[in-house]
């Protein structure tokens, strides 16, 4: 006996009808497959490993040994210096060498990361364009840095004085 209750959405009698679920299941499945795919795409777009927090840094070389040793992990990597927004840098696009807080001083600080068989590889350093990610940033670029190692210390000084929020090792699939 069958209740009325029971109610099928499928009339498997009728061959239109379990093909149209069929084709509509097969192309959510696929539309759920390619949003996945996208957002782990973004989410795996870049990564950053805080090396130090708020910490001012002067003429004197600073050291710092992260917990777990960098390691290159994308296409390009680099080391951030936030600069505290109380101490904004100068906006100037078509000159990303000259590094100048927003009261006059002209920064320039210096970069080194250093392997874990002690070996120095110096940092190219700009300040990041704006508008981006990285705003109020100083950039140390290693060009041609080697992937098939492990970096244990980040080493930095400058000029002069100068407030950061946080030291970060970013790593990421585009340059």
């Amino acid at each position: 006996m069958t209740s009325s209750f029971t109610q099928r959405v499928i009339n498997f009698d009728d061959w239109r009808e379990v093909v149209f679920f069929t084709v509509g299941s097969l192309f959510a499945s696929l539309v759920l497959g390619i949003v996945t795919w996208v957002a782990i795409g973004l989410l795996t777009w870049h990564s950053e490993k805080t090396v130090s927090g708020p910490v001012t840094i002067s003429t004197q070389w600073m050291e710092f040994s992260p917990e777990k040793p960098l390691v290159p992990s994308k296409q390009y990597q680099v080391i951030l210096l936030e600069v505290d927004p109380a101490e904004a840098l100068v906006v100037d696009n078509s000159n990303l060498e000259r590094i100048q807080l927003g009261n006059g001083v002209l920064l320039k600080p210096e970069i080194q990361l250093v392997d874990s068989q002690g070996n120095v590889f110096v940092a190219e350093v700009y300040r990041s364009p704006v508008p981006s990610y990285l705003d109020n940033s100083i950039v140390g670029n290693v060009p041609n840095l080697p992937q098939d190692r492990e970096y244990t210390k980040v080493r930095v000084r400058s000029n002069a004085p100068v407030h950061l929020v946080r030291i970060v090792w970013y790593c990421s699939k585009t340059k």
